[in-house]
């Protein structure tokens, strides 16, 4: 990443992405990542560690963890929509 000059931002994401207990700099993206990694792969989608998301990942940042869910279902269950949305950007 950093060969590329990509932000740090971007670096300590991918970098920290599946550390929850990270607590440098920028550490809110990697967190966020983590978060959503989990949360997809108890969908069936990816390929993360089939781990519990901590509780306290969500207190940080003042999420509760049942309507981060039911938005996870909602973005799930619109997923034919999302998919015409990118087809209609490779044309």
């Amino acid at each position: 990443m950093h060969l590329w000059n990509m932000p740090a931002e971007v670096t300590t994401a991918l970098r920290f992405q599946h550390e929850p207990d990270y607590m440098g700099e920028h550490s809110v993206y990697p967190h966020l990542i983590f978060i959503v990694l989990r949360l997809l792969r108890q969908h069936g989608i990816g390929d993360a560690p089939p781990e519990e998301i901590p509780r306290a990942l969500y207190r940080r940042y003042d999420l509760d963890p049942d309507r981060v869910m039911e938005a996870v279902q909602k973005v799930l269950a619109s997923s034919d929509d999302i998919k015409q949305i990118a087809d209609n950007f490779k044309h």
